[in-house]
């Protein structure tokens, strides 16, 4: 294998100088962020300028490889990434390191193109992959050194970015003086991302998931570290030994890429990260990871619901059909209640918090296959199987859904998401902030509160199907107005309702509020399943409704706790401006859509 590396050693010798200069910028430079005060917000978008840099390297430092060659490019990379390290000893500024991170990402890409394609010239098929193994072993051990750095500044603040401006430029020596002739330059033609993930799914999910790992390891680890307690060089030992960490597998994983099926490699070691997880079952951070898969599975389960249930329901009752999905919200609540209230009659504090609280969990988990179970017995639509039939047929064709939803559907996409507003943050208001301005803003318990939202919600599970019988009649619009108004006016009067006290008034805040929700939400599923096509149908529903969920609901308890606080305080007609505004936009989103109440399923623009 040794044979196989001496064409190439002098470009591994500077790819492990140069990574040893700037691999350890970023956990520097946000370390040095935060020790001057800025908030993790600001540290993570200089950081995230760092892979807009790379992402414009990517698509634009080609161009300069191919006009200039390999070496002219590698060493105008070089003395630019340099010159930008040094800067940062001259001026502390967020706004400018963040400049300089963009300039410095784009500038390793660039090193990146020039190294790597001249790599993959030289290789052989049967010794791509041992050789691109042994780059990222010296990529990943050049980084790893130069966490040792970053005590150097103990006395000199400047002293580690020298350092890392001295180690960049000594990059360029081995690649300048080496015998191994540069690869024939030639134009290359842009590949469109729909072709690549025709090409290669499992290739292109995988950088896409190790991206955003690397991306928040490196902007935010040193940061967690510090957070934590240790010092710098405890942080330095720290990323240090998680970096080696990668360099242990890459090389085994490279001889193994060449002699068996690539992807197979890549599930095993996606199988291999899925076992550690597990492993890790007991760390506070997986609870947060299992949150964020559990919103992946339920945004998709939610589209999938919906439309089995519009395609599969009589058309002139879909608004009744599909609205049961959607009272599976309501009746999740009040079983999670029960079991809740169950486990605090039978347990004691130190039993329910010693393993009691992973019951909820374990019955969750029958839940799950007894669904599973009921969507195996089910058969496709014909609607969807005549569609099937026909993208069959159209086999030349990269059926990519999520791109022919943005390409054929923009406007629907946009109405969706205009219609979620109202009906989103209205329900985490009526909710979930309530609890919070009772008890941080009104002083008064949320016993009361909860006990009202527990009967809302047993309402509210009965109000949704008989409201999506009544859409069946009069049409989604209609109703979807009315709610996104009463929304809106209500919100004024809920607060001191539910703040009063008083079981009645508290009541009906609750359920007037759920029953104006109730007129979105319960003929949002039949609405947003009439305005895509059967092929696309699946991906422009759920596109709509989730991206509207990031903007809407996910933000809405943060907005509204902080227009609570504003001003004197108990800042209740802030909240319910805010509320206004996404009503407006609902409005304005429902009064762009056409009813759909008599569409045909049938419909599809992508078909033809």
């Amino acid at each position: 294998m040794l044979a196989t590396l001496a064409p190439v050693r002098s470009l591994l010798l500077a790819i492990f100088v140069m990574m040893a200069g700037s691999g350890f910028l970023s956990t520097l430079i946000g370390l040095r962020l935060e020790r001057a005060g800025s908030d993790t917000i600001l540290i993570g978008l200089v950081a995230t300028a760092y892979f807009g840099g790379l992402t414009l390297g990517a698509l634009r430092a080609g161009a300069i490889v191919r006009r200039v060659g390999h070496i002219r490019a590698f060493a105008a990379f070089v003395a630019l990434l340099s010159a930008s390290t040094l800067t940062y000893a001259l001026v502390q500024h967020p706004l400018l390191w963040a400049l300089l991170r963009l300039v410095d990402g784009l500038c390793v890409a660039g090193m990146f193109i020039c190294v790597e394609s001249w790599l993959n010239d030289r290789a052989e098929p049967e010794t791509r992959g041992g050789i691109l193994a042994a780059y990222m072993v010296a990529l990943y051990s050049g980084q790893a050194v130069g966490q040792l750095f970053l005590s150097t500044g103990a006395a000199t603040p400047a002293v580690p970015f020298q350092i890392a401006s001295i180690l960049i430029s000594l990059a360029i020596l081995p690649v300048c003086l080496t015998r191994s002739a540069a690869p024939t330059l030639g134009e290359a033609d842009n590949l469109p991302l729909a072709r690549l993930f025709a090409a290669s799914p499992l290739g292109l999910a995988g950088a896409a998931i190790t991206g955003l790992i690397l991306g928040a390891f490196y902007g935010m680890a040193a940061i967690y570290a510090r957070g934590i307690g240790l010092g710098l060089g405890a942080i330095a030992t720290f990323m240090m030994t998680v970096i080696l960490g990668g360099v242990a597998l890459q090389w085994p994983l490279g001889r193994l890429s060449d002699r068996y099926d690539r992807r197979r490699v890549i599930i095993a070691c996606f199988a291999l990260a899925l076992a550690v997880s597990v492993a890790l079952a007991a760390a506070p951070i997986l609870l947060l990871v299992c949150r964020l898969l559990q919103g992946f599975a339920v945004g998709g389960e939610w589209g999938g619901a919906v439309l089995m249930a519009a395609e599969h329901g009589d058309p002139e009752r879909r608004g009744f059909w599909s609205s049961w999905p959607q009272a599976g919200v309501p009746l999740g609540n009040l079983l999670a209640t029960a079991v809740l209230f169950v486990l605090a009659a039978v347990q004691s504090d130190e039993t329910f918090e010693a393993w009691g609280w992973r019951i909820p969990f374990l019955l969750s988990a029958v839940l799950v296959l007894i669904g599973l179970w009921v969507r195996l017995q089910l058969e496709e639509s014909s609607v969807y199987q005549e569609a099937k039939a026909e993208m069959a047929e159209r086999a030349d064709d990269a059926h990519l859904p999520i791109l022919e939803v943005l390409r054929r559907y923009p406007r629907e996409v946009l109405v969706a998401m205009g219609m979620r507003m109202a009906e989103n943050i209205s329900y985490y208001l009526f909710t979930v902030v309530v609890l919070t301005y009772a008890k941080d803003f009104a002083d008064i318990g949320t016993d009361l509160i909860l006990q009202m939202l527990l009967i809302g919600a047993a309402v509210q599970f009965f109000l949704i199907p008989a409201i999506g019988a009544l859409s069946d009649r009069v049409g989604r619009r209609p109703l979807y107005l009315l709610g996104a108004v009463g929304v809106a006016v209500w919100i004024f009067p809920f607060f001191g309702l539910a703040s009063s006290g008083e079981p009645g008034k508290v009541l009906l805040a609750v359920v007037v509020g759920l029953f104006f929700h109730s007129l979105m939400y319960s003929p949002q599923a039949a609405f947003f399943s009439e305005l895509f096509g059967t092929s696309v149908r699946y991906t422009g529903a759920s596109v709509g409704y989730q991206l509207a969920s990031i903007f809407a609901g996910a933000l809405a308890p943060i907005i509204a706790v902080k227009l609570l606080a504003s001003g004197d305080g108990d800042n209740t007609a802030a909240v319910g401006i805010y509320l206004v505004v996404a009503s407006v936009i609902t409005v304005a989103a429902v009064l762009a859509a056409k009813e759909t109440r008599h569409s045909s399923l049938h419909h599809d623009r992508v078909l033809g």
